[in-house]
C-alpha cells in the first residue's frame, strides 16, 4: 500500500494540530464487554488472546505483546496473525521450536477469518528467544521476529542473544538465527520486495540503521550475505540535528563482524561512518521509500519521521513532534494507502494509535482506554502502556496493548475515516 506523498513533506509542521480526539469515544469491546479503548464512531473492535487465556493445546498464552504481522492465507479469507511477546530471561512458554531453554520470549500464531470477523486460534510457533520486540514480514510469507537485547550466554541461558529469526506460518520453523542480519539490539525489518535486502532497526540510544544484502532470493538468502550501516555522504559519522526537509544523499559502509563478537555492531558502522540515530523502532517499505521512527528523536525528543528513498539513495527528515500532545515517542508503524499508521510507546496516559497523513497532519485512530477493577484479577490503570503490532488486512485493523496483553481486530467505515 503505498503513501502518497509522505517524502514530500517539507513543512516543519508546527501549525498542524491533531484531529480527531474530539470524535473518539469509548468503545465496548464486543468479546468482553468492557470499554477498553476509545475509536471514532461508527467503529467496532473485539479482543482476543489476552495474557493468561489458553492456546490451543491448552497452554498458557504469554505476555508481553509487541510487535505483529499479518500473512494473508491464499484463497482463504484467513489471515495468519504473528504476535512478538518482549519476554526476558525465565523459561520458554510452549511452542513447537524451542530457541534457548532459558529465554521466555517468542512468538504465538493467531488465526482471523476476515470475512466472518472471528477469530479462530492461537497457537505458539517460537519461544526460547528474548524480548521478541518488532521485525517485518516477508514477500514470501514470513516473519521476521527480533531480539531486542544484547543479552549474552549466562546463568539459565545457554546462548548469547540478539538475532533475527524467522517465523513461517503453516511451515516449518527452524529456530536458528539468523546471524548474518546482526547481532544487535534489533527492533523491526522491512523486505524490499525489489531487491530482497532488509532494513534493520536498532533500538538503542547509539542506534544504526542497517540494510542486509542476501546472496540469494528468498529465505534462502538470509543465511549469507552482507551487513551494512547507513552513513550520509560528506559527513562521516553524523549526529547533528536535521531540520524537517532537511535531504541529504547516502551511502552504506560495511559491518566486519555481523555477530558482533568482539566489537558492537554498531561501533563498527560508526567507525566506518555510519550515521547515529536516536531509537529507531518501526520501520515500512511504501513503494520505493523506507520510513523509519527515531522514537525519542528530535528537540523535544518527542519521536521523529525519516523517509529513505530506494531509487536516488536520499535521506529526509519528514516529521517531527514539536508537542508530546501531538505524538509521544512512534514505535511500530504501518503504511496504508492515506498514510503512515502510529504506535505510541509507553509511559504517557493515555497513548494512542495514530495516522501522520500527506499533509503532515496528525489524525488519532484510537485511545488506549484500559482500566480495570477485579476483572480476571486486574486493577488498576492500563492507559499508559504503548500500542504495538498495528497491521491493516482488507476491513480490519490489528493491534495489540502490550500490557495486560490483549489483541484486538478493528473495523468500521475505512473509507470515510481515510478520506
Amino acid at each position: 500500500m503505498a503513501v502518497a506523498g509522505l517524502g514530500g513533506l517539507l513543512a516543519a509542521c508546527s501549525d498542524q494540530g491533531v484531529a480527531g480526539l474530539e470524535d473518539l469515544e469509548p468503545t465496548v469491546d464486543e468479546t468482553t464487554g468492557l470499554s477498553l479503548i476509545k475509536l471514532p464512531p461508527g467503529f467496532r473492535y473485539r479482543s482476543f488472546s489476552w495474557t493468561d487465556d489458553r492456546l490451543s493445546d491448552g497452554t498458557l498464552v504469554p505476555g508481553l505483546h509487541d510487535g505483529m504481522g499479518a500473512i494473508l492465507r491464499e484463497n482463504e479469507g484467513v489471515v495468519d496473525l504473528v504476535r512478538n511477546h518482549e519476554i526476558g530471561v525465565q523459561p520458554p512458554f510452549a511452542a513447537p521450536v524451542v530457541f534457548d531453554p532459558g529465554a521466555g520470549g517468542g512468538t504465538t500464531t493467531l488465526a482471523f477469518d476476515l470475512n466472518r470477523g472471528e477469530w479462530l486460534s492461537a497457537e505458539g510457533s517460537l519461544s526460547g528467544t528474548i524480548r521478541n520486540c518488532a521485525g517485518g514480514t516477508t514477500p514470501w510469507g514470513s516473519w521476521l521476529t527480533c531480539e531486542e537485547t544484547e543479552q549474552v550466554a549466562e546463568g539459565p541461558l545457554r546462548h548469547s542473544h540478539g538475532y533475527v529469526f524467522e517465523v513461517i506460518p503453516g511451515g516449518v520453523t527452524t529456530g536458528e538465527p539468523l546471524d548474518q542480519l546482526g547481532r544487535f539490539s534489533h527492533e523491526a525489518a522491512a523486505v524490499d520486495p525489489v531487491t530482497g535486502m532488509v532494513y534493520l532497526t536498532e533500538d538503542d540510544r547509539n542506534a544504526g540503521l542497517y540494510r542486509f544484502v542476501p546472496s540469494a532470493p528468498g529465505s534462502r538468502g538470509l543465511r549469507s550475505g552482507r551487513l551494512e550501516m547507513l552513513a550520509i555522504v560528506g559527513a562521516p559519522r553524523d549526529d547533528s540535528m536535521w531540520r524537517v526537509g532537511e535531504t541529504q544523499a547516502v551511502h552504506w559502509v560495511e559491518i566486519d563482524d555481523p555477530r558482533a563478537r568482539q566489537t558492537r555492531t554498531f561501533d563498527q558502522g560508526f567507525a566506518h561512518g555510519g550515521k547515529r540515530f536516536k531509537r529507531l523502532e518501526g520501520v515500512a517499505i511504501n513503494d520505493r521509500e523506507l520510513l523509519f521512527v527515531s522514537t525519542t528523536g528530535g528537540v523535544m525528543k518527542s519521536g521523529q519521521v525519516w523517509s529513505l528513498d530506494l531509487d536516488t539513495s536520499s535521506l529526509t527528515l519528514v516529521f517531527e513532534s514539536w508537542s508530546e500532545d501531538v505524538l509521544h515517542q512512534p514505535d511500530n508503524i504501518f503504511a496504508v494507502d492515506a498514510g503512515l499508521i502510529l504506535c505510541e510507546d509507553g509511559g504517557r496516559a493515555p497513548t494512542r494509535m495514530s495516522m501522520l497523513d500527506g499533509d503532515g497532519l496528525i489524525r488519532v485512530l484510537a485511545e488506549n482506554n484500559a482500566t480495570f477493577d477485579g476483572y480476571r484479577g486486574l486493577t488498576g490503570d492500563f492507559r499508559a502502556v504503548e500500542w504495538c503490532g498495528a497491521c491493516f488486512v482488507e476491513n480490519w485493523l490489528f493491534a495489540n496493548i502490550q500490557s495486560p496483553g490483549i489483541t484486538v481486530a478493528i473495523t468500521g467505515a475505512w473509507d470515510q475515516w481515510f478520506a
